[in-house]
């Protein structure tokens, strides 16, 4: 069957607006939650940069999806779009157990149980997913240089989890990996 892609139209945009929708939702329906996810405090100035760097990085990645046309060969955007909704159904599962639990509590449940960050996770494997389906080298390479802060912002809530936290974060960080 041949397929043809009309401009504008069928873009990587189509992929990158669930993950959009999901963080938007979030935010509107658990407030509470959207504030702990962006709380700093107690960051040093370099880990508040850090994490403004990760927070804004994914911005142009999205934005330049909009002119980004899906691939027109039916196994690879297959590809792409299995690993794109992988991403999704995982952002959402970990987004879920993140907004559920009490700001004063280690969150151990979900995909907490497997992974110290599956929201990041979850989103990178988005991003790959619209990059594998859209085959732009451009993309891949910003989303490899996201990466960096996203590193550096995740060692700092590493960091205040453990003052939070203490011992009971020290078992889970042997227990758990900070990715996969």
């Amino acid at each position: 069957m041949n397929w043809q892609f009309t401009s504008g139209l069928l873009n990587g945009w189509l992929l990158t607006v669930p993950l959009i929708a999901v963080s938007l939702v979030l935010a509107l329906l658990r407030p509470s939650a959207a504030r702990r996810m962006a709380d700093m405090t107690g960051y040093s100035t370099r880990e508040r940069a850090a994490t403004i760097a990760a927070s804004v990085a994914p911005y142009p990645f999205f934005v330049a999806t909009i002119w980004t046309p899906l691939v027109r060969s039916w196994p690879t955007l297959a590809a792409g779009l299995v690993l794109s909704a992988i991403g999704l159904a995982a952002f959402v599962s970990a987004i879920g157990s993140f907004a559920a639990a009490p700001g004063s509590a280690l969150i151990e449940r979900g995909l907490y149980r497997w992974s110290r960050n599956p929201i990041y996770v979850a989103n990178a494997l988005v991003c790959a997913g619209i990059c594998v389906a859209t085959r732009h080298l451009l993309l891949a390479g910003w989303l490899l240089l996201l990466l960096l802060p996203q590193h550096l912002m995740i060692r700092a809530e590493e960091r205040r989890c453990a003052e939070q936290f203490g011992a009971p974060y020290a078992d889970y960080l042997r227990r758990v990996p900070r990715y996969l």
